[in-house]
């Protein structure tokens, strides 16, 4: 790892580390650092820069930054390309605060009072390990918006049981209490994105506080690890991480946290066996599916019947679901996002100045 300014010349630890992760992001960079310098809020924050090795120009931004603000800024460029995962383990090991907020390098925040809000709430309720809050997802190839976390999923306060069962928390908007599990676990550098099991340790240790006021836009473009994946490396990722998160929570004997993972885990399985069953030659196939029942055969919960069990559940929850016509309610529902998608170029977001 090399640096400009690793070191912060302030001696005192800030309230806040703001840890702003970047890999060729030179086209965004400038919003993302604007965004965090605008706070307004009535204590310390330092924000750290973790340059994964940009080819772009990304780097010489952030070093303008960090040179025309030295007291706030320490920026890392990396030697080499670590990869999202590690990038993330070596500069939160560096970080300082009480608590950490995320802001990666294409997204950016668009309330000046985010951290404000968000760190005295959590002041407020000790017994919470985390607080996050809708986001504005922002689709730059149509030039469509919508908002995040809507309906059943925009629980005031959600547990590890929630988070298990479904990915409610938006990294942009989260800020958590550091330090609440110790050292990340070894298994972590094999995250895939490191940002839902970061979440779930986190809420090891206390609740969730979900605040629906839309406060950051999340980039989703061409270059963003979930908009390039395509539907069966999504779910692929999704499964990945899931089998180490099993492995984690069957460590420590919690079964209903595990239950909840091995429920999503299958029925991401369950939609690969399917497409590859449809989609490739026979041999390619079998390969593949091989591959699936090896894994499934790798994970520590729950024993090998009741996966298997669990997994032909799985298949023909699918199935019914495939050969069901959608029902009139969704067909509205796929109406009205459309409607909303299309509405919602005309409205135009906002830009962080300082």
């Amino acid at each position: 790892m090399t640096s400009s300014s690793t070191e912060s010349p302030n001696p005192h630890p800030p309230k806040v580390s703001v840890l702003m992760l970047t890999y060729n992001h030179a086209a965004y960079i400038d919003d993302a650092i604007c965004s965090v310098l605008r706070q307004r809020c009535p204590f310390s924050y330092e924000l750290l820069i973790a340059d994964d090795h940009s080819t772009d120009g990304t780097s010489e931004r952030c070093q303008a930054w960090a040179d025309r603000f030295p007291d706030r800024i320490r920026y890392i460029r990396n030697s080499h390309n670590k990869g999202l995962a590690r990038n993330f383990m070596d500069s939160y090991a560096l970080l300082r605060g009480e608590y950490v907020a995320i802001c990666e390098g294409d997204d950016w925040w668009i309330s000046r009072h985010k951290l404000r809000r968000q760190i005295g709430w959590l002041d407020r309720h000790p017994d919470y390990a985390l607080c996050y809050h809708r986001v504005v997802n922002f689709y730059p190839d149509t030039g469509t918006k919508s908002l995040s976390n809507g309906g059943r999923f925009g629980k005031r306060d959600v547990t590890l049981l929630d988070l298990a069962a479904h990915c409610s928390v938006t990294n942009v908007s989260s800020v958590w209490r550091r330090g609440l599990f110790g050292p990340l676990p070894e298994w972590f550098d094999r995250v895939p994105t490191y940002d839902y099991a970061l979440h779930l340790l986190n809420l090891e240790h206390g609740k969730g506080h979900f605040m629906r006021r839309p406060m950051a836009v999340y980039r989703q473009h061409g270059g963003a690890i979930w908009s390039t994946a395509g539907e069966e490396k999504s779910t692929q990722i999704a499964c990945g991480i899931r089998r180490l998160l099993i492995g984690h929570f069957a460590a420590r004997g919690n079964a209903p946290v595990c239950d909840r993972l091995l429920a999503v885990y299958l029925a991401g399985t369950a939609r690969l066996l399917s497409r590859y069953r449809a989609q490739l030659p026979a041999p390619e196939a079998e390969a593949k599916l091989r591959a699936l029942r090896e894994e499934l055969e790798a994970l520590p919960y729950p024993e090998a019947g009741e996966r298997e069990r669990r997994l032909r559940a799985a298949e023909e929850a699918l199935a019914r679901q495939t050969a069901a016509p959608p029902s009139p309610a969704a067909r509205l529902s796929r109406l009205l996002s459309h409607m909303r998608a299309t509405l919602s170029r005309c409205i135009p977001l906002p830009r962080p100045k300082l």
